[in-house]
């Protein structure tokens, strides 16, 4: 058994270090959640069926993020990236390119909130070690994007998973 002063304890990504977060870092993803939303609006079609329910979906998602703590904010936004980077994969698939390119373009911003929303000072090594990544996966979106390689964005994907994991992973005190 470890002892307890060799036990793994997380340091703070955000905020003030303390369990809640500081407002100014609330503001940042509540921005970054608004964006993902506006993007997922930009479709001019009429009503139909499937615009219902997106509709419908929409009001659902607005509902979550102003409940939503700045942790589950966190997660809706990573959770976003990994859907446009799935909708990208299946729009280069069936060679739909300005489609590919739009989603890639919602990946890249969406991963941009989640760098935003990062404080290095509070965070140190970790923040850095983050901002570093999600710096990398801007870089490799663009690559996917430019090349039309879906492999790109399997490693994309992979490394947001991977992300999203240990986010997922953390205690309730630091949530």
């Amino acid at each position: 058994q470890t002892p307890p002063s060799q036990e793994f304890k997380p340091r703070p990504v955000l905020g003030d270090g303390e369990k809640t977060i500081s407002p100014h870092y609330v503001k940042v993803l509540v921005k970054a959640v608004a964006t993902i939303i506006n993007v997922m609006n930009n479709e001019d079609r009429p009503m139909n069926t499937a615009s219902a329910i997106k509709q419908y979906q929409q009001v659902s998602v607005n509902s979550s993020v102003m409940g939503a703590s700045p942790h589950r904010l966190v997660q809706m936004l990573m959770e976003g990236v990994l859907e446009r980077v799935a909708l990208a994969r299946a729009s280069m698939a069936r060679n739909e390119i300005a489609m590919k390119g739009q989603n890639i373009g919602h990946a890249i911003q969406i991963v941009g909130g989640l760098q935003g929303s990062l404080n290095v000072e509070a965070g140190g090594e970790i923040a850095e070690n983050l901002n570093n990544l999600y710096d990398y996966m801007v870089r490799r979106l663009l690559v996917a994007n430019s090349q039309n390689d879906e492999s790109v964005l399997d490693e994309v994907s992979s490394l947001m998973v991977q992300v999203k994991m240990g986010w997922d992973a953390l205690p309730d005190d630091y949530k």
